[in-house]
Order: C-alpha cells, then structure tokens, then sequence
C-alpha cells in the first residue's frame, strides 16, 4: 500500500525525453486538421457540384467520410438514428458513383479527358481518398 507522496510503482506515460504537448501546440494541431477537413469536404463538394477536377474531388470528400466514419461515427454502429455511419457512407458511395458515371456535358470537365467517367476514374477517387484517409488517420 501506498503512502500520500509516494509514487513509487507510477510510471509516467511517456517514454524517456518525451513530453506532453503543450496547450498551445494542441490546439494549433487541432486548428490545422480542422482548417484542412473543412477545405478538403468544402472545395470536394464545390467540385462535384461544378463538375471541376471531379475524381479529385469526390477523392476529397471520400477520404474526409472516411475519417468521419472512423474516427466519429464508427463507434454507433450503422443507422443515423444512433449517430452511426449511415450518412458519411452515403456521401462517400455518391462522390464514388459521380466518379465513375462521369460529370456529363453541363460539367467543366467536359473539356478533359476524363469528363466520361469510367471504372478508372472511380478507382482514382477511391485509392486517393482511401491513402489521404490513411495519412490523416496515422498522424
């Protein structure tokens, strides 16, 4: 049994030479992913909606769902009822299909190559978003 004062057995958390994280530097990292989640999903759906850069785009957003359903969403299941995936999968297998079905003819990506769409723009869209997800997510 311990004593008050003694804390012999306690072991810090970090490992030797490391420290915590100021205040300061926690909420500057906190500012930078929300700073870059909130461009990321506004200038994807800008994108989609324009039908400009569109498997960058519905990359953008697929990758910014899949940090949403992991690091927010995931815990409560499937059904948006109970704060679950329902709605992020949603947006993310919607910018997958406009990746794949092509932005058509009002788009302006009409005037670049893959303006028809096609399974490799899709998987373009859905590896980029899957590996900027990965990054994000291992940071």
């Amino acid at each position: 049994m311990s004593r008050p004062g003694d804390d012999r057995g306690l072991e810090s958390p970090f490992r030797d030479g490391e420290q915590a994280l100021s205040i300061d530097q926690l909420l500057g990292a906190l500012v930078l992913f929300a700073v870059i989640g909130g461009l990321s999903e506004f200038l994807g759906g800008l994108g989609l909606a324009a039908g400009l850069l569109t498997p960058l785009a519905a990359a953008a957003l697929i990758g910014v769902m899949i940090n949403a359903m992991t690091t927010v969403t995931g815990a409560n299941g499937l059904w948006e009822t109970s704060g679950g995936v329902e709605y992020s999968v949603c947006i993310a297998v919607v910018a997958l299909s406009i990746a794949t079905i092509g932005p058509r003819r009002l788009a302006l990506d009409r005037f670049f190559r893959w303006d028809a769409g096609g399974w490799t723009e899709g998987a373009v869209a859905l590896g980029l978003g899957g590996i900027a997800a990965a990054v994000v997510l291992s940071l």
